[in-house]
């Protein structure tokens, strides 16, 4: 250990010199060191010595402090934006529980920014000498990505238009500003679940959705998606019956259900 004393180390343990040893306490010391954080390994060994007292030694080894962060790559946003936006950063503990989220925030940086081929790896640099760490972010941002066309396929009596309607995931547009094109991974995982319940609504309470196909024009940075439903059959309501009124006429509930 070099940069945390060993006094913080022990304030950590219940294992004591001139205590018993109780092998429930080293466990236990053990987790609480794995769970403090800053151990990249953590060992212990126990050593019987003359007289028949027992020596207890943790042997640690510390993460490394990250020097720096070094972005590769990265033409659409600058090294200060992608730095604002990730927890990793220059004088924190190396974790790469933290780094591999940072990845995933970036991708979404991208996606949002209609790149969806966006490919990005990193690579830690150590120098054992310091125990610092340099960390390369290399980023392959791909094309920008806009949808050409949305088909929905397997329609019968719906009409397409209706379900493209309840879309927030549109196809580009020169003609309106507001259907720039571009696709965003969570928008449009909760558009499909807009056409189900929408079909639903309409009595087709057995839709399923039953391909997405996203393609790569030949032409590139061009998206086009094919949804193909299955309707399945749509039921009607028949009797609606009211129970329990005391109050009103059951004529006047009914009148104010919107099934019919």
């Amino acid at each position: 250990n070099r940069r945390i004393s060993r006094e913080a180390i022990l304030a950590r343990l219940k294992t004591r010199s001139g205590k018993p040893y109780r092998q429930e306490d080293v466990n236990g010391d053990l987790k609480r060191l794995h769970e403090w954080g800053p151990f990249s390994s953590i060992q212990v060994e126990a050593k019987e010595l003359p007289g028949g007292e027992i020596a207890v030694v943790f042997i640690v080894e510390e993460k490394p402090i990250v020097k720096k962060v070094v972005f590769e790559g990265n033409r659409e946003f600058d090294d200060g934006k992608l730095q604002e936006e990730i927890q990793t950063s220059p004088g924190e503990v190396l974790s790469e529980t933290r780094l591999n989220e940072d990845i995933t925030t970036i991708y979404k940086l991208y996606e949002d920014d209609g790149y969806y081929q966006t490919r990005i790896n990193y690579e830690i640099k150590l120098d054992p000498a310091s125990g610092e760490a340099v960390v390369f972010v290399n980023i392959d941002e791909g094309h920008e990505i806009r949808i050409k066309d949305i088909i929905i396929k397997g329609t019968i009596e719906l009409d397409p238009d209706d379900l493209l309607g309840v879309m927030e995931t549109h196809a580009q547009s020169l003609f309106s500003i507001l259907h720039r094109g571009f696709f965003k991974e969570d928008e449009f995982k909760t558009d499909l679940e807009r056409i189900t319940l929408y079909c639903k609504s309409q009595g087709y309470l057995d839709m399923k959705i039953l391909d997405v196909d996203r393609t790569i024009g030949d032409e590139g940075a061009r998206l086009y998606i094919t949804i193909t439903i299955s309707e399945g059959k749509q039921y009607q309501v028949g009797d609606v019956i009211v129970m329990g009124n005391e109050n009103f006429p059951a004529e006047d509930l009914e009148e104010l259900l919107p099934l019919k």
